[in-house]
C-alpha cells in the first residue's frame, strides 16, 4: 500500500514535469509516466538492475520522450558495467552504453556536444582494448572536427595517449606524419584555449583570480603532457626536428 501511494505521488510529480518543454509523451501516457517514475526512482536508489527494465521499455516504446532518457541511460549502464565481472557481458554493456550517445544524437541532435562526451567515455573503457583503437581514433577525429577549440579538456591528453597506444600496437596503421599533424592540431587547440582564457579574464576578487590561474596552469600542464607523449610515440631526434 505504501509503495502504491509513493508511486501515485511520483506520477503526479511526473505529470507536472510533463507540462514542461521537451517532453514528448505517447498516447499511452500513463504507462510511460509509470515507467519513467520507476526507472528514475530505482536509479536514485542505486538499483540499476531494476531500473533497466522500465528504462528499456521507454527506449523501445517512446525513444523521443526526453533527452534525460539517454543521460540517465548512461548512468544506468555505468553502474551495471562497474558491477559486471563477466568479460563478455561487460563488453555488451559498454556497447549498450555507447549506443545511448548515438540514440541521443538521432532523436535530440547536438552531435558535436554528444560526440565530445562519447569520445572520452569510450576512451575510458577501450583505451586498453587494441581491437577498439581504430574505432577510438576515428571517434576522436570526429570530435575534433566538430568541436575545434570547444573540444573538452578531457579529450586533449587522452587523444594523444590514444595515438601513442595505437602506434605501439599497429605501427603501420598510423604514420609519424599523421601523428605530427594531430599533435599540431591538439597544440593549436590548447593555444586557442589559453588565448580565450586571457581574453575573457575578468578578475574582481581572489576567488576569480584563483580560478583563472588554475585553468591556465591546467592547460599548460596539458601541453607538457602532450609534448611528452609525442616523444613516446615517435622518435624525436635531430633529423625529425630538421625535417618536420
Amino acid at each position: 500500500m505504501r509503495f502504491i501511494a509513493f508511486l501515485f505521488v511520483n506520477i503526479i510529480f511526473s505529470s507536472l514535469v510533463s507540462a514542461q518543454p521537451g517532453w514528448n509523451w505517447p498516447d499511452n501516457k500513463s504507462s510511460a509516466e509509470e515507467k519513467n517514475v520507476l526507472y528514475t526512482d530505482y536509479l536514485k536508489e542505486g538499483n540499476c538492475e531494476a531500473a533497466l527494465e522500465p528504462h528499456t521499455w521507454l527506449l523501445d516504446s517512446v525513444p523521443n520522450l526526453h533527452v534525460s532518457l539517454y543521460q540517465n541511460g548512461i548512468k544506468i549502464y555505468q553502474c551495471l558495467i562497474k558491477n559486471e565481472k563477466d568479460k563478455v557481458k561487460r563488453g555488451q554493456l559498454i556497447e549498450k552504453a555507447l549506443e545511448m550517445f548515438d540514440l541521443r544524437i538521432k532523436y535530440f541532435k547536438r552531435e558535436a556536444y554528444v560526440i565530445n562526451r562519447k569520445a572520452f567515455y569510450a576512451y575510458q573503457y577501450y583505451k586498453s582494448n587494441k581491437d577498439q583503437f581504430s574505432f577510438l581514433y576515428e571517434l576522436f577525429n570526429r570530435a575534433y572536427e566538430l568541436n575545434d577549440d570547444k573540444i573538452s579538456n578531457n579529450n586533449i591528453v587522452s587523444f594523444m595517449d590514444l595515438m601513442r597506444r595505437y602506434k605501439a600496437s599497429f605501427p603501420d596503421n598510423i604514420s609519424d606524419d599523421e601523428i605530427l599533424e594531430k599533435y599540431t592540431l591538439i597544440t593549436d587547440v590548447i593555444s586557442r584555449k589559453i588565448s580565450t582564457e586571457n581574453m575573457n579574464i575578468s578578475i574582481h576578487n581572489d576567488d576569480e583570480k584563483l580560478k583563472y590561474e588554475k585553468n591556465l596552469e591546467r592547460l599548460k600542464k596539458y601541453q607538457s603532457l602532450v609534448d611528452e607523449l609525442l616523444t613516446n610515440t615517435v622518435t624525436v631526434d635531430c633529423d625529425f626536428i630538421f625535417n618536420k
